[in-house]
């Protein structure tokens, strides 16, 4: 850049590709620096909470953005342009300072490729916020809680027997279905997870859509057991494993 002949007809042009240079440089550390202060709690920490809270005000949220993307959009913008000029320039002032156009245009394309992943990363990093965040407010599941599609077909199916059920002592499963409240009936679909809790087929079904863990211990009712019939098989009577008192 030194170089440069103020003499020559070019030296216009060439002075341009180098205040672009420079430009880009300022800009890429300015956004550096004020990225790092967006992870300060003394600085623009405090701003970024309420943004991601959605507490700020309308032309304090202008601000902000600008603040924190006007920077990376000048930096990316100057790139492209330099790219441009620096293509445009070099067949018409290239023999004049070949080592200035060779340098810029290379310089110019790393920029414009650090500017795209810059954008890219910010753009992804916001897409990740506002999915915590409407995690978090229980608007939306996280896909890793549901069961995948047709796991009601692989939990155990047990049919209804008055020895099985009931809430006298002995008896395996609850009265009722643990989901709808409902008692159970003779012909209802009874599904039992490896935990051991009996659910409606339809009730389950439904809860299985937006999460994948028994309603009542939290365990993760996709997992089978080792032995299905043994959801089946009669709950051993407590009466008579006791001792005769006689």
């Amino acid at each position: 850049m030194k170089r440069i002949d103020v003499h020559s007809p070019c030296a216009r042009c060439d002075q341009q590709m180098v205040f672009l240079c420079r430009m880009i440089v300022g800009m890429f550390f300015i956004f550096t620096v004020v990225r790092t202060l967006l992870h300060s709690d003394h600085c623009l920490g405090r701003f970024r909470e309420q943004h991601e809270e959605g507490l700020l005000g309308p032309f304090r949220l202008i601000v902000f953005l600008l603040t924190v993307h006007g920077a990376l959009y000048v930096f990316w913008a100057t790139s492209a342009l330099l790219v441009v000029q620096s293509s445009v320039y070099s067949r018409q002032c290239g023999p004049w300072n070949p080592e200035l156009y060779s340098l810029c245009l290379r310089f110019s394309l790393l920029s414009c490729l650090v500017g795209n992943l810059c954008v890219f990363l910010v753009f992804w990093r916001g897409k990740l916020l506002r999915a915590a965040g409407a995690i978090e407010s229980g608007r939306v599941k996280p896909r890793a809680r549901r069961a995948a599609p047709g796991a009601i077909e692989k939990i155990a199916a047990v049919s209804y027997d008055p020895s099985l059920f009931g809430d006298e002592d002995g008896r395996r499963y609850a009265a009722e279905c643990p989901i709808c409240l409902c008692a159970w009936e003779l012909e209802d679909d009874i599904r039992v997870p490896k935990c051991g809790h009996a659910y409606h087929k339809e009730c389950l079904g439904k809860w299985l859509q937006t999460d994948r863990t028994c309603a009542l211990c939290r365990q993760d009712v996709t997992v089978l057991g080792d032995d299905l019939e043994a959801a089946r098989r009669p709950w051993p009577c407590v009466s008579a494993a006791r001792p005769n008192s006689e």
